[in-house]
């Protein structure tokens, strides 16, 4: 995805496959529910590292980046080709 892409997406009003997830803790729990949903779908895009911020139904949304990206990579992979989270292994 690139920057365009992402700022396209940010300022559209409707999201069904591309979701937002602060991940400055690891990985977040609410990530796999996503995952879930999307492999039940025609798939999605997940964005970690940006925290939305709503106030009267108007989101804002800062970048919070992640530490250990790539460790954060090898777990989201390994769990994602592993069947002990989901039933099948899933392709990122």
């Amino acid at each position: 995805m690139t920057k365009e892409e992402l700022l396209a997406r940010l300022n559209d009003i409707e999201w069904d496959d591309f979701e937002l997830k602060e991940a400055s803790g690891g990985i977040p729990k609410s990530m796999w529910e996503t995952v879930g949903a999307f492999s039940n779908t025609a798939g999605g895009w997940i964005v970690l590292g940006v925290r939305e911020t709503k106030v009267k139904s108007v989101s804002t949304y800062e970048i919070t980046g992640i530490e250990k990206a790539e460790k954060m990579e090898q777990d989201i992979i390994s769990t994602l080709r592993s069947v002990s989270k989901f039933n099948v292994p899933i392709l990122a």
